[in-house]
């Protein structure tokens, strides 16, 4: 099974749908639980119904209460969406307060999670749910299988892989102090600024709370970064800077060392790119120093 798929009762799942430590928030339910640890709940974002029937409406509105109001996503059809929420409000649940009302598109068949393009949902007509993630299904509801899990302990690894996230996030939202200064500046605005990391044809985008410069010099940048894609150490990789979405600069580099946090499912990588550009290392450098403008 999937290490990213914890099993914490029959039939019942927390699975973790996002990319990097900055998706610290982004797991999912499928089930209820009772006395689900509040910790727990408050990292759930999406909550999955393939069957109205497996459904205990006053489990469901305890595993909620804890979650941030005005962010539950449910993700399935239309007419499973109208049966809940009449369900919920008859529990007392005031689901105008608490949800955002276009959870999921009225639609039986696929229902991406927030727009990322790698993981989403199929539903289909006999109530099974598959998720897929980087075009392979990866999880079956009606194939999954719980037989023999030791759900204390399974809840034990989930609670261990939170903190861990949460602890990596907050690693990155400290800013590293270094001495860079350049003579060089840009015209570029640091908001039409994005950065990605490449290698073969893997590639993801270096956002808040998924890494840190660990320093800038007039000839390199050293990275620290974590993220679910597998990149192969002591291999060449590009660093490249998007200016409004087009390609500006391209800084060679390598992946130096690697670990494995959650097997096949969370890595975390140190990497370094050299380069004489000196507008290229000013640009990153401003592009690091203003994620810090946002988190102040």
């Amino acid at each position: 099974m999937d290490k990213r798929i914890f099993p914490i009762g029959e039939k019942r799942y927390i699975i973790y749908a996002g990319q990097s430590s900055a998706d610290n928030v982004s797991f999912l339910r499928i089930g209820n639980v009772e006395n689900l640890p509040d910790n727990i709940q408050k990292h759930i974002k999406y909550i999955v119904v393939g069957d109205i029937k497996n459904v205990d409406i006053n489990l469901e509105k305890q595993n909620i209460s804890l979650m941030e109001k005005g962010k539950i996503r449910y993700i399935c059809s239309g007419a499973t969406r109208k049966e809940l929420f009449s369900k919920l409000r008859e529990a007392g649940v005031d689901t105008n307060a608490l949800y955002i009302k276009e959870l999921s598109q009225d639609i039986d068949n696929i229902s991406k999670i927030e727009n990322k393009k790698h993981f989403f949902t199929i539903f289909y007509d006999n109530k099974n749910v598959k998720l897929v993630s980087n075009n392979e299904i990866f999880f079956d509801l009606f194939e999954s299988r719980s037989d023999g899990k030791d759900f204390d302990r399974e809840m034990k690894r989930l609670n261990n892989f939170i903190k861990t996230l949460d602890d990596m996030r907050s690693d990155c939202l400290k800013k590293v102090n270094y001495n860079f200064e350049s003579d060089v500046k840009s015209d570029a605005k640091i908001s039409d600024i994005t950065l990605f990391i490449v290698q073969d044809d893997i590639y993801i985008p270096l956002s808040k709370g998924m890494f840190k410069t660990l320093g800038v010099s007039k000839k390199s940048i050293d990275l620290n970064l974590n993220n679910s894609q597998r990149f192969s150490i002591g291999k060449e990789a590009n660093l490249v800077i998007l200016e409004n979405g087009n390609k500006k600069f391209v800084i060679n580099g390598i992946f130096t060392e690697g670990r494995v946090v959650e097997s096949m499912t969370l890595y975390d990588y140190f990497c370094s790119f050299a380069t004489d550009n000196e507008e290229a290392l000013y640009l990153i450098d401003e592009y690091y120093k203003n994620l810090f403008k946002e988190v102040e």
